[in-house]
């Protein structure tokens, strides 16, 4: 509907974002839970986004001196499972061909696209709100 609004409206603006399984407080107490049987997690490729950078993603869209429609993932850079990508792959998705750019827990949604055209860039990490919560 979106490409056929700015078809009819060539100036309009409209910009999806495709938020990845937003994350707040509490939601990163599964943590223990996601690592110790992350076949549970395969459903979204392991992939999760903090509240603050869904916050961020919307500011950039707002901002963004697009027209036309654009569609963008919006997802942490690196995966809830605490584990490789490749190896996560191989164990629930084998023979699905990767990108020679994956490395190490680099998430399998790529918020790339967001970053050239709107300028996101996840700032939050799993890691970082496990560890903050448990220090304070």
């Amino acid at each position: 509907m979106a490409e056929q609004f700015v078809r009819w409206h060539p100036a309009r603006t409209i910009i999806s974002l495709r938020f990845s399984n937003a994350y707040a407080g509490a939601d990163y107490g599964a943590e223990p839970a996601i690592q110790a049987d992350p076949a549970n997690r395969k459903w979204n490729l392991w992939s999760y986004i903090d509240a603050e950078d869904v916050a961020q993603a919307c500011c950039c869209a707002l901002e963004a001196p697009l027209t036309g429609h654009e569609a963008f993932i919006i997802a942490a850079a690196d995966n809830v499972a605490g584990q490789p990508s490749r190896n996560l792959m191989a164990a629930h998705f084998s023979g699905v061909p990767l990108a020679e750019t994956l490395v190490g827990e680099a998430s399998l949604l790529s918020s790339a696209r967001a970053g050239e055209r709107i300028g996101f860039s996840p700032k939050f990490s799993w890691r970082n709100r496990v560890l903050s919560a448990a220090s304070g």
